[in-house]
């Protein structure tokens, strides 16, 4: 019953921030050892649509030109 199902992850967090997530070292190195074994990676480059039209980014805009 090995490789029978499969299982599509989607994530816009790098494998380096992935510790940040799950809290704990050891576990990520793990996941992320097992996870690229017969895998199909596919990346999209560029900026986040939803990001870039979230009102967060007018949020921080205020921040840094109150900081600034």
């Amino acid at each position: 019953m090995h490789e029978q199902k499969s299982v599509i992850l989607n994530t816009n967090l790098k494998f380096s921030q992935w510790v940040n997530v799950l809290y704990d070292q050891r576990i990520t190195t793990a996941l992320i050892g097992r996870l690229p074994h017969h895998v199909e990676l596919i990346l999209f480059p560029g900026v986040n649509n939803r990001l870039r039209e979230s009102s967060i980014n007018e949020t921080l805009s205020k921040i840094n030109s109150q900081n600034g």
